[in-house]
């Protein structure tokens, strides 16, 4: 039985993402104590509806990057069962090695996705729950794999990275 291959995600883009969950953390805050200035009922209860959500979805999104930057998950891990991945709380799961097609490193906007290709994406959609299936969804439709994980959480060189996943599968 072969030792686990993991892949530990960058310290420095989930500091980034951190910092960035702050900002926004501060700025829904910052809309939340300024409810009060807003003149129109309505409008006052969409603020703070809106403020309240921001705090509660970044305040959150906070500690889970800074639990993770502290004490790091893998972003990918080679199992004998199959590759676990984690890119986010919202994005994490384990594709069995017979269902993985491949991978590969595509632009897409300002940043990079690795993708990881499965036969069967609807078998691992239909596993998920809520958001992230429905996160799952979009990502199958707009990638073709349910499975795209930011290249700003890998260190090093991905091709290269990529090409030890696979060398790595049983």
């Amino acid at each position: 039985m072969a030792e686990p291959l993991e892949i530990m995600p960058k310290k420095a883009g989930l500091r980034n993402a951190a910092l960035a969950m702050a900002i926004c953390l501060g700025l829904s805050a910052w809309v939340l104590m300024n409810v009060e200035r807003v003149m129109h009922r309505d409008l006052r209860i969409t603020t703070l509806v809106f403020g309240v959500l921001g705090v509660l979805t970044f305040g959150y999104g906070l500690l889970y990057t800074i639990m993770r930057w502290k004490n790091p998950i893998p972003v990918l891990k080679c199992t004998e069962e199959g590759l676990e991945f984690h890119a986010s709380f919202l994005l994490h799961g384990r594709v069995n090695w017979d269902d993985i097609v491949g991978y590969e490193l595509v632009q897409y906007g300002m940043g990079k996705r690795v993708l990881v290709t499965i036969k069967r994406p609807e078998k691992y959609i239909s596993k998920q729950l809520g958001i992230t299936a429905r996160i799952m969804k979009m990502t199958n439709k707009r990638f073709g794999t349910p499975i795209a994980i930011p290249a700003s959480l890998f260190e090093g060189d991905i091709p290269e990275t990529l090409a030890e996943v696979s060398r790595w599968r049983p």
